[in-house]
């Protein structure tokens, strides 16, 4: 399996372990079977709700992230 950084934390984990989380047409989302071709970057579960507060969404894809983006992607995961 292949191994990704959490771009929270940065643990290196294997890829099945994460949630990818991309940016498409302009929409940031999450990407439930990961295969979206597009730029994309990977939070474990336990760095989710974290995302928000260390801005890591907003140095990913270089634009202004609202809460309302946090909280859908946290509701589609579950957490």
């Amino acid at each position: 399996m292949p191994i990704r950084m959490c771009a929270v934390c940065r643990n290196r984990m294997e890829k099945r372990e994460l949630y990818r989380i991309v940016e498409t047409e302009g929409e940031i989302r999450l990407d439930k079977d990961g295969k979206a071709q597009c730029r994309g970057l990977y939070v474990c579960a336990d760095c989710l709700p974290l995302a928000e507060k260390k801005r890591v969404l907003e140095r990913a894809f270089r634009r202004k992230v609202s809460r309302d983006i946090y909280l859908k992607i946290l509701t589609d995961a579950g957490a």
